[in-house]
Parts: C-alpha cells; structure tokens; sequence
C-alpha cells in the first residue's frame, strides 16, 4: 500500500489490519465454534 509517497504504515493502521484479518479468518474457520 502505497500513500502518500511512503511505503511503510505506522503501527496503529498495521494493528487495526491485523486484528481486522485475524477476526475475519476465525469466523471463516469456525463459524459456530463459539456458540
């Protein structure tokens, strides 16, 4: 991803993305493995 002419993201955008990804491969994975 690259904006503004920077190539890097600052941690706060890269653990936003990385909690986001995570959540949306666990309700792939397990759908109704919580309930």
């Amino acid at each position: 991803m690259v904006r503004g002419g920077r190539m890097s993201m600052d941690a706060k955008e890269i653990e936003a993305l990385v909690r986001s990804s995570r959540d949306k491969a666990k309700k792939l994975v397990t759908p109704q493995a919580e309930s």
